[in-house]
């Protein structure tokens, strides 16, 4: 049998060598199959992977390029409520503006009878009728209508009349009855140049004197407590008492009963009095109203509040104050080491120019000449002088010297 079989292998050797030679080539040929197809498959994700990453690049690039307009409508969106706010200051004294014609015609008509040895009353009377309201800046009939029935008919009944008497006449109406009558002070004495002086005064023009967040160390929630017993104007916090103040924060509770309330008093009486200068320069002096040895550097609260109604921060590091300087200019120059209102001003143009060229040619076209100015002029917290700069500016281009 044994022999039987070798004789059938050496018969058949052939027939081994070709099934081995078959499965060979059947293993070869799959494999080329397998390899094509994977092939096939890789250059497939490949291409793939390829433009899916040229995709995410001109994804990237339109992220990048709507950030930047996102960048650009939030500083729209900025100065349209800085133009926003400015037109709600500038609503509240612009009946003063005008009226300084008159003011004007006024100082000619007293100067003119005063040489004559006489107050000038019969000529005001003929300018202004024998009650002289009608020299008060921001008085119309409807102010008139409303002092008459209170039976207040001249500037002398005006500037005698008590806060409790004002407040409730006109409770309700928008008008600034404290600059009323303190305009009434002045044109009741004679005191034509103060009248003149006073009814250009942006912190007059500009508050009621039943805001009593001007008072160093009051806030709204202050302010409202305040109210609620009474004390609803600056005359009335003038003429209260510290220990009257600090009953009423006891009695809010263990939060407000940290708060110090003996400079109130004395800073209601400054603005009451119109006394702006003296008020700022106290404040400047206080620390959440307490007296302190301050360095009498940073604002007052009376020029945070004005600040804020006109528009501007009195943040220092906000270089975006500045005219022409957005949030992207100003991650650029704070980069370069210009962090403050103070380091810009000291910073030259050349320099300026220097951030905004290594920047990329998106920021060449900024024009920096103005920005040192603007800067120097908010650091010294000159802002209406600020305001009026920025109008002859074209984002920060000074369109005069163009």
């Amino acid at each position: 049998m044994f022999e039987t079989i070798s004789n059938w292998f050496e018969n058949c050797w052939l027939c081994l060598l070709l099934l081995l030679l078959g499965a060979f080539l059947l293993g070869w040929l799959l494999n080329w199959l397998f390899t094509r197809t994977q092939k096939a498959r890789i250059e497939e994700l490949e291409g793939a992977n390829g433009r899916l990453k040229a995709r995410t690049t001109d994804l990237e690039k339109e992220l990048a390029s709507a950030r930047y307009q996102v960048d650009e409508i939030e500083k729209t969106n900025s100065n349209l409520k800085v133009a926003l706010n400015r037109c709600e200051a500038d609503r509240s004294i612009m009946q003063s503006k005008i009226a300084n014609l008159e003011v004007a015609d006024t100082d000619d008509d007293v100067s003119i009878v005063s040489a004559a040895g006489n107050d000038g009353g019969d000529d005001l009377a003929g300018k202004y009728g024998s009650s002289g309201l009608a020299a008060i800046s921001g008085m119309n009939d409807d102010a008139m209508t409303i002092l008459e029935k209170n039976g207040i008919g001249s500037v002398e009944d005006l500037a005698k009349a008590d806060d409790a008497t004002l407040a409730a006449a006109f409770e309700g109406t928008k008008h600034n009855w404290y600059y009323y009558r303190n305009q009434a002070g002045y044109a009741a004495s004679g005191d034509w140049d103060g009248l003149g002086g006073y009814k250009t005064n942006n912190y007059a023009m500009a508050f009621r004197n039943d805001n009593l967040q001007i008072v160093e160390g009051i806030g709204p929630k202050i302010e409202g407590l305040l109210k609620n017993d009474g004390i609803k104007t600056w005359g009335m916090l003038a003429g209260s008492t510290t220990n009257r103040l600090q009953g009423i924060l006891d009695a809010a509770g263990p939060n407000y009963r940290m708060h110090d309330p003996k400079t109130w008093p004395e800073q209601a009486k400054l603005a009451n009095e119109g006394k702006w200068e003296e008020l700022i320069k106290y404040q400047k002096f206080l620390d959440t109203g307490r007296e302190t040895t301050g360095d009498f550097s940073s604002p007052s609260k009376a020029e945070k509040m004005m600040v804020k109604l006109l528009g501007i921060t009195a943040n220092p590091d906000d270089l975006k104050v500045v005219e022409g300087i957005g949030p992207k200019i100003e991650s650029l120059l704070k980069a370069g080491g210009i962090n403050t209102w103070s380091d810009l001003a000291k910073s030259s143009v050349n320099r300026l120019k220097k951030i905004l060229s290594d920047a990329g040619d998106r920021y060449r076209l900024a024009v920096p000449d103005t920005w040192p100015k603007q800067a120097e002029l908010a650091e010294a917290g000159k802002w209406a002088e600020l305001r009026e700069y920025q109008d002859y500016l074209d984002g920060g281009k000074d369109l005069a010297k163009s």
